[in-house]
């Protein structure tokens, strides 16, 4: 029931590292394709935001979209926990590390290499001048980083999120992977894998839930907004400041409304202004 996620630069050979990974440790990859089917499943307003994060195809969309807004955050991370829910799956690269951080027994990898040989790889690749490539790797890393900071406010170089960072400048990507694999056998496991599987399936149903009531309940200003927790039983915890009964009121109508059936323990709040 392992859950790897790979991190990467472009001209890495990330790509081919977390094909072969995946393979040796017999885990579906999660590459744009299945994230993209996923985020199919976004409602018609979010549709663009999703398939934008999910192919990681940003062309201005960053200009066009206000990815800070805490419903997409709250959209983007419910993603990760149902593709990672499914178990025994390897997610490459939108933020799975920030996502799941904080999960007993995931591995986190992030493969890297040094900007000349990076260049060099994708100007090989795809045929390029060394100046067309060196473009095309400036503004694909800014772009990429400004997007993981944008939704979740973290930067996605803080080596605090990987269990092992591999420069790949003298690793073949067989050897890479076989490296990773040999990590993954060594993290300590801890807690049973089932009930970590189930607890982010019961994520993944809580932030989808969080993100539709934060796009229609006003919060506290400087607040990222209303939190939805799921407890084992089955209950909705609501929580957070809001700017009046009528928001309290359709925060619950939602939870209410909701597939599932959960019951709601409403404990949110009206803020008064701060003077």
């Amino acid at each position: 029931m392992a859950v790897v996620t790979i991190s990467y630069q472009i001209g890495s050979l990330g790509g081919e590292v977390a094909q072969r990974a995946a393979q040796l440790l017999n885990l579906e990859l999660i590459d744009s394709h299945q994230v993209h089917t996923l985020a199919e499943s976004c409602d018609d307003e979010y549709k663009d935001a999703c398939s934008a994060y999910a192919l990681e195809e940003f062309g201005g969309i960053l200009e066009r979209l206000s990815f800070d807004r805490p419903a997409y955050k709250s959209l983007f991370e419910a993603l990760n926990f149902e593709l990672a829910g499914r178990g025994s799956v390897l997610l490459l690269g939108r933020g799975a590390q920030v996502v799941l951080k904080d999960i007993p027994g995931v591995f986190h990898a992030r493969i890297i290499a040094p900007e000349i040989i990076r260049v060099e790889r994708v100007a090989a690749r795809e045929r390029l001048t060394s100046r067309e490539a060196w473009h095309i790797v400036q503004n694909h890393g800014r772009h990429r980083k400004a997007l993981i900071e944008s939704v979740f406010r973290v930067d996605p170089n803080d080596y605090f999120f990987y269990d092992i960072i591999i420069n790949t400048a003298h690793y073949t990507s067989e050897a890479a992977a076989e490296l990773l694999v040999q990590a993954t056998a060594k993290k300590e496991r801890i807690g049973d894998q089932a009930v970590v599987i189930e607890e982010m399936k019961n994520l993944a149903a809580a932030k989808r839930l969080e993100s539709i009531i934060r796009k229609q309940v006003r919060t506290a200003p400087f607040m990222e907004g209303v939190t939805v927790s799921l407890t084992a039983d089955g209950t909705v915890v609501l929580n957070g400041l809001v700017r009046s009964q009528q928001d309290i009121e359709i925060a619950q109508r939602i939870a209410e409304d909701a597939d599932g059936g959960y019951k709601v323990d409403n404990q949110l709040r009206i803020y008064s202004v701060i003077r």
